[in-house]
């Protein structure tokens, strides 16, 4: 009971001190309005394209432009000639599905919030008056708004549902229920030597100004922490990246094809690591993105691999499961049409019936006598090579061959445990009755040496 009284007045204290003294309690955490701010005032409003991705030609550009600027004529500043536009956008406008270019919105006087968005936009760029076109989440589900620069600040603007916030703290999600969260804009903000950006799930790499064939991400942009990453960045020419230590966000866009063969990743980054050219999450327990390119597979152990684990990947070849995987679901492997080898361990005990969909009709399965990948591929009429893993001292994933990745299992099985016998027969190199550290070495001098 007086556990329970303690802990009540130390909630009272902290609770009036931050009352007393105004402490922000979120003094170390940043919205992402304020990223996407911090981004905006960094930049050089003067050289924004803030139509870019707004579909308009020039001979309805000037048709708008001859109405908004009679609209204005009235009005002494900026702040009067916004809120007129917002006024006139919104009373106008009827909410409805349509044609949602700024022009069909005009015209019509129909449109979903991105077509308020767009033409409220447009009639900003008009007026010289910096306008932002947003994409993001809100208390209404998904939304387009803007965000408008008034003097030295830049007010959020929903010309749909008639919001104009002024404060910051009034539209972050963490600072309110009733928030305005954007996600991503498609306008290019700011620019160094080798790359353009803008925000998309915080500040991005979108599109990459070199051709080189390795591609290193930086740290940071004036100042801001570059955590998302495009792959509309690689260029055609670009086989290896590297990521930074503070990227949080893999954005694939699929319709930039590129050559990327091997991803690699700040070893001090918190959220991703990197083996073997695969992005994983920073425990290794799943796979968050294979390069397109890439030919040959070797994963880390992952209890389940699941439907989508490795699909779409036109050129692999070759694919090494690890010791340690245990399922294998339907879908796992799906639309690679190059695929040859498949070495798949006894660890594994289940395989889904449609574990491989839409793959090229060459491959074979590598595994032991009587595992569950023999039994699959007897079932699934599925061509299969059997190994004598016992007669292959040092081989621990039971691909075949001794390497580095078997150095990398026997680390695994050191730092957590859960070692089999059939393990133990394996990798015990020197026969100590443990597998740790000194078997990895000696497995990396069978692989390295050839005994």
């Amino acid at each position: 009971m007086k556990k329970i009284n303690r802990l009540l007045i130390m909630i009272i204290i902290f609770t009036t001190l931050v009352i007393m003294f105004n402490i922000n309690i979120y003094a170390d955490s940043k919205g992402a309005n304020e990223v996407l701010i911090e981004m905006l005032n960094k930049a050089s409003l003067n050289d924004i394209n803030y139509l870019q991705n707004i579909n308009i030609t020039e001979n309805e550009y000037k048709e708008i432009e001859k109405f908004t600027i009679d609209l204005v004529k009235e009005c002494k500043d900026d702040e009067e000639k916004m809120k007129t536009i917002f006024s006139w956008v919104h009373n106008n406008v009827k909410y409805g599905n349509a044609n949602n270019d700024p022009y069909e919105v005009f015209i019509n006087k129909v449109g979903v919030c991105q077509g308020y968005a767009n033409l409220y936009t447009v009639m900003m760029d008009i007026l010289d008056i910096p306008t932002v076109l947003i994409q993001g989440n809100t208390y209404f589900g998904a939304h387009a708004w803007c965000l408008t620069k008034i003097g030295e600040n830049w007010l959020l603007m929903d010309p749909t549902n008639a919001i104009i916030r002024y404060d910051i703290k009034e539209y972050d999600e963490i600072y309110t229920n009733s928030y305005f969260t954007p996600i991503y804009i498609h306008t290019i903000l700011l620019e160094d030597s080798y790359y353009k950006y803008t925000y998309n799930n915080g500040v991005a790499i979108v599109e990459s100004k070199t051709d080189n064939k390795k591609l290193q991400m930086p740290d940071k942009i004036k100042g801001l922490n570059i955590t998302t990453f495009c792959t509309s960045a690689l260029s055609t020419n670009t086989e290896e990246l590297k990521l930074n230590k503070y990227v949080d966000k893999i954005i694939y866009n699929e319709q930039y094809r590129n050559n990327l063969k091997a991803i690699s990743i700040d070893p001090n980054n918190t959220k991703f690591a990197s083996y073997k050219n695969i992005l994983y999450t920073k425990d290794y327990n799943n796979i968050t993105f294979i390069p397109n390119n890439i030919e040959v597979i070797e994963l880390k152990p992952i209890k389940n691999l699941e439907k989508g684990a490795l699909s779409n990947l036109e050129y692999v070849n070759k694919v090494v499961i690890p010791y340690g995987t245990e399922f294998i679901g339907d879908y796992c492997f799906e639309m690679l049409p190059n695929l040859k080898e498949v070495y798949i361990p006894n660890s594994v005990t289940k395989i889904s019936s449609n574990a491989f969909y839409n793959i090229g009709s060459e491959f074979i399965i590598y595994t032991s006598n009587n595992s569950a990948a023999h039994k699959f591929a007897l079932e699934h009429n599925i061509k299969f090579i059997l190994l004598d893993i016992e007669l292959n001292k040092g081989d621990l994933d039971k691909n075949g061959a001794v390497n580095a990745n078997d150095a990398a299992v026997a680390l695994d099985l050191y730092k957590y445990g859960n070692v089999t016998d059939e393990d133990m027969q394996i990798g015990d190199m020197n026969d100590d009755g443990v597998i740790n550290a000194n078997d990895a070495a000696l497995i990396l001098d069978v692989y390295k040496y050839g005994k």
